[in-house]
């Protein structure tokens, strides 16, 4: 009987190629897609779940508000770390790591290693880490011990042992390797290339007793059966009172933690001073739901095109019936035609998924392959998808063809066909509601970013090169910026701790009173004389630092929102100073308020002290059309002064655009997704298209011989369709502006979708269909009426 089933098949689906290219087309676009999504959504959902004890791994989130400055950051106190170890028996092991780099000497060359990870030695407790050589108890027992990973060890020294070697730093000093590691997986939001000594670094040492300083990020696990909720507060009442004075408290501060689980990092709440790994679990979510839409739309069409040409299907049907055929065996055999389009498919689309494997890593940041999953695993889910695929495309198929009654088939013809027309046409309905929706998700998303690129952000971005890693000039950044600015091309240069597009940092200032704060945490920059003239910003009242005027060294100069913040009309001549008196000075300049952070935040306050110490960057601003040679002068002016240090630069408005990059992958997915959806509805919308001419066959035969033009006969069959796409459009908008404004709401500035936005949806959706459904209704406009009348 299988053979039978599996020959009779094969003949009917080789006598409508056309259909059945179309049907395996669409099903094949649908199943790469929808994998494709469920393998990024599984890389996703695996990150840090490596670790042998990743479901009892937690890391400390400081808390703070201070005056009118609130943070949540990973970093924290370095003494946390003691306190988690030494009064807490819950706590299993605790280890403390801080990010850095080090510039690297190999022979006359210097490399600088951004991907550097200081760590103590309770990092092998709480981490899997496996040593291909060395011992994890021993290996960072010195200051001076450095750990490879195996990448990093073969990048250096070759094919060579590397235990026991030395790597000589751009100062002269020594590092020796003390162990060999394999790296972490890219499922991993902790990424390293080196492990280094955290006890060597004196920033940490300084701060082993300071409560008041975000230092280090810190891991630790809980025992099997612990609450991590309830250790938490058990954590908040030790550190409250004890390590910050309840008098501050009452002031309205606030200090404490909250635990993050490790494995809900990746997806979880955001944090500035993070690791630069990060998700979202919105997208996670919403690529889901789009991948499933996907598949979902590629069987509807598959139903659409088999119950569109059920017609020509209707007399065997009756004639099988006639001759002892049973209902279940002829949707078996509906069923089995069904199961060989969708194997085909499948295959198909394994195809696609690979050849569009390298172009979608691009767009997602990652390094997937069709069997991410191993062959087994990934071969079972494709049989599943078979298996799935088949049962949904082909069940309602099935069910209708057998239902036909031969007698009403036989001598109705296909006048006898009278169900199933209304769940085609909502089938439609659900196609572009799904298309219409991605059309205007993907118009917001394109007019959001285009928002965030030109939107005044107050300062000048274009032209400026920025020197990253500036602090190893120390006190020969003056003499740098006083060459570079003798350089042609070349309209000044500044120096300074912080950019816009880089993270920020605050500390505490007491205002002179009356003010709305006795102490208040502020966001501060340390800035030069020429940094407001060279990022172009607006000195709305007061003066800029002097050159060499020792009295300005203790100034400061504000925004508009500090001034109000601090509740200083006249904020001129008002005193500012450092908590704990270091600096104490005047305003003596407010700036109109900038954009330094991303436009998900609004303007904050910020404070300018003036520089007195060695900067992080210097922003020279190049001539338009002097670029190349620009940089390339600066370059020299830096290889002179220090020899032994990489020239390391970006731009600044590159940095700024970086800070959308999660915005621009999300619109390159929606043009995907939306041209794809759109595709797959126009084939569903051919197939109904095609039912409803050869429906009306007779119909449109009488209609031409009673004088009715082709134009006529187009437009009665068109408006069916636009009847549909319009009922669509009505469902699609609200869903869509719901969606785009939950989506809006990540950002302080944003768009508001207006209407027009969603009438030009609409009209590409109107227009793809009567483009798609024009062939069929001009075909039946432009045939002879014998042809149509003799079809009786």
């Amino acid at each position: 009987m299988l053979k039978n089933f599996l020959k009779t098949g094969t003949r009917m689906l080789l006598r409508q190629r056309g259909y059945t290219v179309i049907n395996i087309a669409g099903l094949a676009l649908g199943i790469a897609v929808c994998f494709l999504i469920l393998l990024w959504v599984q890389d996703e959902l695996s990150y840090d779940r490596f670790h042998e004890n990743s479901d009892r791994i937690y890391r400390t989130i400081w808390d703070g508000k201070f005056g009118d400055n609130e943070w949540s950051i990973p970093l924290g106190p370095v003494p946390v770390g003691e306190t988690l170890r030494t009064y807490f028996p819950e706590v299993e092991s605790v280890t403390q790591l801080m990010r850095g780099s080090r510039t690297i000497r190999r022979g006359d060359e210097y490399i600088i290693e951004n991907n550097f990870l200081f760590v103590d030695e309770h990092f092998f407790d709480v981490f899997t880490v496996t040593f291909i050589s060395g011992s994890r108890v021993t290996a960072l027992g010195n200051p001076d011990a450095v750990i490879l990973t195996e990448n990093s060890a073969r990048r250096y020294f070759g094919d060579e042992n590397a235990i026991g070697r030395t790597i000589e730093l751009s100062d002269g000093s020594m590092l020796q390797v003390t162990g060999v590691v394999e790296s972490f997986p890219s499922q991993s939001h902790i990424q390293f290339d080196f492990l280094g000594n955290i006890n060597s670094l004196q920033h940490y040492r300084q701060r082993m007793e300071w409560w008041q300083a975000a230092t280090a990020f810190t891991y630790f696990t809980l025992y099997d059966g612990i609450s991590w909720t309830a250790f938490q507060s058990k954590l908040n009442e030790r550190v409250r009172g004890i390590y910050y004075p309840e008098e501050i408290f009452e002031t309205g501060a606030y200090f404490g933690f909250t635990l993050q689980p490790f494995t809900d990092i990746h997806l979880g709440q955001k944090y500035e001073y993070d690791f630069p790994v990060s998700g979202n679990r919105t997208y996670v979510y919403l690529f889901t739901v789009i991948g499933i839409f996907i598949l979902l739309l590629a069987c509807v069409n598959y139903i659409n095109l088999t119950t569109a040409r059920s017609m020509k299907r209707a007399r065997e049907v009756g004639i099988r019936k006639t001759v002892g055929s049973g209902r279940l065996r002829i949707a078996n055999q509906f069923l089995l035609e069904t199961f060989i389009v969708v194997i085909a498919a499948v295959l198909i689309a394994i195809g696609l998924a690979d050849l569009t494997m390298p172009y979608f890593n691009t767009i997602t940041g990652k390094e997937l392959i069709v069997f991410e999953l191993g062959y087994g695993l990934t071969t079972g889910l494709f049989v599943v998808f078979s298996i799935l695929v088949s049962l949904i495309a082909g069940s309602y198929p099935a069910i209708l063809l057998s239902s036909y009654k031969p007698i009403t088939m036989l001598r109705q013809g296909t006048d006898g066909i009278t169900g199933s027309f209304k769940l085609r046409n909502a089938l439609v309905v659900f196609q572009f509601c799904a298309s219409v929706s991605l059309i205007i998700g993907t118009y917001v998303v394109y007019e959001q970013l285009q928002y965030l690129q030109h939107k005044q952000l107050g300062f000048e971005k274009e032209h400026i090169l920025v020197v990253e890693g500036a602090g190893v000039l120390g006190n020969r950044a003056s003499l740098f910026i006083n060459e570079v600015e003798t350089l042609p091309g070349i309209q000044g240069a500044a120096q300074s701790l912080y950019l816009p597009g880089k993270d920020f940092d605050s500390m505490p200032f007491e205002p002179e009173q009356p003010a709305n704060y006795e102490v208040s945490s502020f966001t501060y920059d340390l800035i030069d004389h020429n940094y407001i003239d060279v990022l172009g910003l607006e000195l709305i009242s007061g003066r800029n630092f002097y050159p060499g005027r020792a009295a300005d060294s203790t100034s400061f100069i504000i925004n508009e929102t500090a001034a109000q913040a601090l509740g200083w009309d006249e904020p001129l001549g008002r005193e500012l100073t450092t908590y704990g008196g270091q600096v104490r000075g005047p305003v003596i300049g407010v700036v109109r308020d900038f954009h330094f952070r991303s436009l998900h935040h609004p303007v904050e306050p910020i404070i300018f002290p003036y520089i007195r110490w060695t900067p992080r960057y210097i922003s020279v601003r190049l001539e338009p059309g002097n670029i190349r040679e620009g940089v390339e002068s600066v370059r020299t002016i830096w290889d002179d002064i220090v020899p032994n240090r990489p020239f390391v630069y970006s731009f600044l408005d590159e940095n700024i655009e970086q800070l959308y990059r999660s915005e621009q992958q999300t619109a390159s997915i929606f043009n995907i997704f939306s041209a794809l959806s759109i595709f797959i509805a126009c084939l569903g919308l051919f197939g109904i298209a095609t039912y409803t001419a050869e429906r009306r066959t007779k119909e449109i035969g009488i209609r031409k011989v009673l004088g009715a033009s082709v134009t006529g006969i187009v437009s009665m069959i068109s408006k069916e369709f636009l009847k549909l796409v319009f009922i669509a459009n009505i469902i699609a908008w609200p869903v869509a502006y719901f969606a785009m404004n939950k989506w809006l709401d990540n950002f302080a500035y944003r768009i508001e979708p207006g209407i027009s936005l969603f009438i030009m949806a609409s009209l590409i959706a109107i227009a793809i269909a009567l483009i798609t459904v024009s062939y069929q209704a001009i075909r039946a406009g432009v045939t002879n009426p014998v042809e149509s009348l003799r079809y009786e």
